[in-house]
């Protein structure tokens, strides 16, 4: 046997290996089991609701908006004063301020007013057994000006947040009805006479 016959059996035996692990190769893959494409449920996303935007308020025929900080009422006819109190309290949070000068309410009404609409200031006159206190008014004197009806001056008094000093001297109360408008109005100073033996002496005197 030549050696070049030698030669060509062997590569001849490669070839055959070859193909033979090729062929074993190529039935394994094709018995593998199929796999089956995964399924991706659409997701559905919840739309976001937008804010509702509150209604408009109808005072006196006007229509305000939920935000409205400022209310000018000068000079017109409220017919309900609790209806009045009701619509001002919804816009709450915004509502700073209301003009009501020249606005008949009893005094009932403005003590109604202030009670439901805690946040907002009021723009009005308050008469003080004769002499009239504006709303924005820090001091005042109503010495010598006799009070006759102590429950109402008392309600009187709580329209007047703004004052700090009332001089009220020869008003004709007592100790402790003076206490009870100093509970009512804490940061004001209220000036009285007070009987000490035989002396009279004011509440503010340097001495007292």
């Amino acid at each position: 046997m030549t050696k070049k016959y030698k030669y060509g059996i062997i590569i001849l035996a490669l070839i055959i290996g070859s193909l033979a692990v090729f062929s074993a190769c190529s039935n394994k893959k094709d018995n593998k089991e199929p796999v089956e494409p995964t399924t991706v449920e659409p997701t559905t996303e919840t739309p976001t609701e937008e804010p509702t935007t509150p209604p408009d308020v109808t005072i006196n025929g006007v229509e305000y908006a939920y935000n409205t900080e400022y209310i000018d009422l000068r000079g017109t006819e409220i017919t309900s004063a609790s209806e009045l109190a009701e619509s001002l309290n919804q816009l709450q949070g915004y509502l700073r301020e209301v003009d009501l000068s020249d606005v008949e309410l009893t005094v009932d009404d403005k003590v109604l007013l202030m009670d439901v609409c805690k946040d907002v200031h009021f723009i009005w006159s308050v008469d003080l057994c004769g002499v009239v206190i504006n709303h924005d008014t820090t001091e005042a004197d109503i010495s010598g000006k006799t009070i006759d009806n102590f429950e109402e001056f008392k309600k009187k008094i709580s329209l007047l947040p703004q004052l700090t000093y009332l001089d009220m001297c020869d008003c004709g109360l007592t100790n402790a009805q003076m206490e009870e408008l100093q509970a009512i109005l804490p940061d004001t100073k209220f000036v009285w006479k007070i009987t000490m033996g035989l002396w009279t002496i004011r509440t503010d005197a340097v001495a007292f």
